[in-house]
């Protein structure tokens, strides 16, 4: 709605006179009626009280004030007054917050100045009519615009004010006839808007009905997404593990797939949120058992044979001004509830973000707590869903896989932010989904101990941010991970015990150029090593060679709804095994939401 809403309560007297009745060009963006005069309009503008909306529909016809006086013929059709009128909303008018209260003199007003030019009008006002408004701080403000819409209002307003007191016996003397004269006239001259006002407050009310009756929910907004993607991989040969060399040749094609998501936000205060989302895709996950390695993976690859599968669903809500809280069954993950820092929207699983974000996912429970503009803490506790909806031996809630996530975020301004995270992550025995860097680095990262020993890790990462303009911004990772064997080693080959030892680590340069071209595009590049387990103690399951990881894309905005994102990603010596060809995996992408 236009800005008149707001402004109505607190038209001020000064706007109308200073505006309206001594300018030569009158109200704002308007022509002034070439016989109003100020003595006229100071009888009729200054009686204002705090009006609303709905005052307007309510027009007290002259002829009923002032019986028996001269009626004016006018004209009654819009089409008349075309050629006068231009409906004009300001769109730079500021809601003015402070209420006005009424004063009896204009030494009351600390803005106001016997110099002033309309000075004697506001004191013949006071004087005359005893109806004056002010603000709380003794302020006027009398320069405040009002356009003829709002003037149409506040004067409908004043008229029910003057019925009142000229029917009084004791006031009716104060008021002359040529004050009643321009009365009359002033509402004739605004018969128009107030009519326009009133035929769209009725429009307005109609469309509002329409929307209530079709509307999905009065509480839940349907948000959706639909992505068409043509993938291709090229490479010589399936990867190896590190030190072994690969003996498989590589058969993949080029494919065309898609996938939709649904989520139904929901809230209750205005404040909160519950989201339920489902998803469904045949998306093919190019992971480990199609090319040998996890190093290829998309972040939006989400496989669920076109079934539709419950992704997320979580309830958050503030529990003050200052702490968030989250509870979740599914699909709730720590760089949903801290910013994870990286100005890039990489189309990769590894380019995303740190990979120690996604060692805390799941359901569970968060808070993050604002400490001032610059400083937030958050603080996490998510199972995998399977593992914490699970009542037998090994698995719930406190039993189960979990991710103990906690970061601290400094951004002393906006250029520059900066990421301090710690996790503890847990994965009993046996076939338990162990996996310590989040299906983003080399088998022997994600599970340095084999898939059937009992595992922990302590995660540690930097990330950061700066923007230097906003066409380019620059963000990076590094983290430390340190993992460790909680049960003797099951799987064959193995040589390790409880208490074995490995260390893994991962980082990444980023670079975006935003709105490059057009609002809402963006080219981004990522450069990094994807997790890398440097040191084992157990000998055989260790990273001797280094594997890099180069990706490019560039999304183009069509509109609001619909981007093509064209995208490259290289893997050099997958595996951390030199003994493999590097992969390389291009793709489009097509998005739609709704």
């Amino acid at each position: 709605m236009p800005k008149l809403t707001w402004s109505l309560p607190h038209v001020t007297p000064a706007a109308i006179a200073a505006a309206f009745l001594l300018t030569p060009n009158g109200l704002a963006n308007e022509s002034q009626p070439k016989s109003t005069t100020a003595q006229e309009l100071s009888v009729a503008v200054e009686l204002l009280p705090p009006i609303s909306v709905g005052v307007m529909e309510q027009v007290t016809p002259v002829d009923q004030l002032f019986p028996g006086s001269p009626t004016t013929e006018l004209p009654t059709t819009t089409q008349e007054f075309d050629h006068q009128l231009t409906p004009h909303i300001e769109p730079n008018l500021e809601p003015i917050d402070d209420p006005m209260d009424q004063v009896t003199s204009v030494s009351q007003l600390s803005d106001v100045q016997p110099t002033d030019w309309a000075f004697q009008a506001l004191q013949s006002i006071v004087e005359r009519y005893g109806c004056m408004a002010g603000y709380p701080d003794s302020s006027y403000r009398g320069n405040s615009p009002l356009n003829r819409y709002e003037f149409a209002a506040a004067l409908n307003a004043c008229f029910d004010q003057l019925s009142k007191v000229i029917v009084a016996p004791n006031l009716a003397s104060s008021y002359f006839k040529e004050d009643l004269e321009a009365i009359k006239r002033l509402q004739g001259e605004f018969t128009l808007e107030l009519a326009r006002l009133r035929g769209n407050l009725d429009a307005v009310t109609a469309r509002t009905a329409e929307v209530e009756i079709t509307e999905f929910s009065t509480t839940t907004k349907l948000n959706g997404e639909v992505d068409f993607i043509l993938i291709d991989y090229f490479t010589g040969n399936k990867a190896a593990p590190c030190c072994s060399s690969p003996t498989e040749d590589d058969s993949l094609t080029t494919t065309f797939t898609g996938l939709a998501l649904l989520s139904f936000d929901t809230s209750f205060t205005g404040k909160d949120l519950l989201r339920t989302r489902i998803d469904t895709t045949d998306v093919p996950e190019f992971n480990n058992p199609l090319d040998g390695t996890d190093m290829t993976l998309y972040d939006f690859e989400t496989d669920t044979d076109q079934e539709f599968v419950l992704t997320e669903l979580y309830y958050r809500f503030p529990i003050s001004d200052r702490i968030q809280a989250h509870i979740a069954a599914a699909g709730l993950s720590a760089d949903e509830i801290t910013d994870p820092l990286n100005p890039v929207s990489a189309l990769s699983r590894f380019g995303v973000h740190n990979p120690v974000y996604r060692l805390a996912e799941g359901g569970g429970a968060a808070i993050r707590y604002q400490f001032n503009d610059s400083i937030r803490i958050s603080v996490a506790y998510l199972g995998s869903a399977a593992s914490i909806s699970n009542p037998t031996e090994g698995n719930g809630l406190f039993n189960g896989q979990f991710g103990a996530f906690t970061q601290l975020t400094l951004t002393p301004n906006q250029r520059l932010g900066i990421g301090l995270n710690y996790v503890h992550y847990y994965s009993p025995e046996p076939n338990s989904g162990i996996d310590v860097t989040g299906s983003t680095g080399s088998q022997f990262s994600q599970a340095p101990f084999g898939d059937q020993t009992a595992t922990s890790a302590n995660g540690f990462g930097l990330q950061g941010r700066y923007r230097f303009s906003p066409g380019f911004a620059l963000g990076g990772w590094l983290s430390y991970i340190n993992a460790n064997a909680e049960s003797s080693p099951r799987q064959s080959g193995l040589d390790g015990s409880k208490g074995a030892k490995a260390d893994i680590w991962t980082w990444a340069i980023t670079m975006a150029f935003p709105d490059l071209g057009k609002e809402g595009n963006e080219l981004g590049f990522v450069f990094g090593m994807p997790p890398r387990l440097a040191e084992n103690d157990i000998n055989s399951r260790q990273d001797l060679d280094v594997s890099y990881h180069l990706e490019t894309f560039y999304r183009y905005q069509i509109n609001d709804n619909i981007s093509i994102t064209p995208g490259l990603f290289v893997i050099i010596s997958p595996e951390h095994n030199s003994n493999n060809n590097s992969i390389v995996v291009p793709m489009l992408k097509t998005k739609f939401i709704f």
